[in-house]
């Protein structure tokens, strides 16, 4: 698969726990992954209590390399792994949202492996939400998300912030990986450190 293959996908695996829990109206917790390694991204996706992983392949320290196989890495352990691509902008977004889905709202092709449009899940961060026929997922923008029938998904720093952005009603909430393993760091060297 060439690179710009790769970063045109935003994957979501049919029968996974994201999904599953989105179904079922329930908030999903996930992690940002920035940081490549596949012992790493596979030990974060094994933890309990996750159901997808966002790969960042635009601030992310990822290659076309690392994406794939944290992509693969990230699908083993059950969970959902979604690529984030480096663009926000509706012009960019509309042509890999048509070429996700079948006819007639896509182009995309019949292959052997994935034959359903829910094989991926599709989602963005953009203002005008309306402009994009297909779109699962907007990140950040709550109000719009709902009001167009779609998921609204948020990342923080820490799980406090998060299920408090869960309460306001984002149906998918995210931590990331650099921060939870530089606050869970500190935190037990702090404590080897007491008296």
């Amino acid at each position: 698969m060439s690179g710009a293959h790769i970063r045109s996908r935003l994957w979501c695996l049919p029968s996974t726990p994201l999904r599953n829990e989105l179904q079922a109206g329930k908030t999903a917790s996930g992690v940002w992954n920035t940081l490549p390694g596949t012992a790493l991204v596979r030990t974060i996706a094994s933890t309990p209590g996750i159901s997808w992983v966002v790969i960042d392949a635009e601030h992310g320290q990822l290659n076309d390399t690392n994406i794939y196989e944290h992509a693969t890495a990230i699908a083993s352990q059950g969970i959902s792994p979604i690529v984030r691509i480096p663009v926000d902008d509706a012009w960019w977004i509309k042509p890999v949202v048509r070429a996700s889905k079948y006819p007639p709202i896509g182009i995309r092709g019949f292959g052997p492996v994935k034959s359903h449009d829910d094989c991926l899940c599709r989602l963005a961060r953009l203002a005008n939400v309306e402009e994009i026929d297909g779109l699962d997922v907007l990140f950040r923008i709550l109000s719009a998300a709902h009001k167009f029938g779609k998921k609204a998904a948020i990342y923080f720093t820490s799980g406090e912030l998060a299920r408090t952005r869960a309460a306001q009603g984002f149906d998918m909430v995210v931590v990331t990986d650099v921060d939870v393993l530089s606050q869970a760091i500190s935190t037990h060297v702090n404590e080897a450190r007491k008296p």
